[in-house]
């Protein structure tokens, strides 16, 4: 079974070295993007299994993609995981609203997001 690929959009070289290396050292396979409009165009292109998006980016912030990509019926069913150091409901009520599928706080444990991506990657093998 081929692996999980994940879509990481981070903005941040740091946070994005960092994130890449833990989601492979845990067996998945990643591909980044270094803002909202490449991230766009990769979702298209590459169909990840699940995609880890930043909500402050350049060039398009993460709820714009996370919207444009869940009102598409091509990439609608892809999971999506917004990754941000905003928290609150405010932040986690426009979450919801944009159609992401989770919710995690950069701040928190690297545990709750793979924990987030294990859980929604696992609902998808099962349909």
């Amino acid at each position: 079974m081929d692996p999980i690929l994940i879509l990481l959009v981070e903005d941040d070289p740091f946070m994005r070295k960092l994130l890449g290396k833990v989601l492979e050292a845990h067996g998945y396979k990643v591909t980044m993007a270094v803002d909202g409009l490449e991230g766009l165009r990769f979702a298209r292109e590459v169909k990840p299994d699940i995609i880890v998006l930043d909500v402050m980016l350049p060039k398009m912030d993460g709820h714009k993609v996370c919207r444009i990509l869940k009102s598409d019926p091509r990439s609608k069913t892809i999971p999506i995981i917004l990754h941000t150091t905003q928290m609150g409901e405010q932040e986690e009520r426009i979450a919801k609203e944009v159609g992401s599928d989770a919710f995690v706080v950069k701040n928190n444990t690297l545990t709750e997001l793979l924990n987030v991506i294990q859980e929604l990657t696992s609902k998808r093998s099962l349909k």
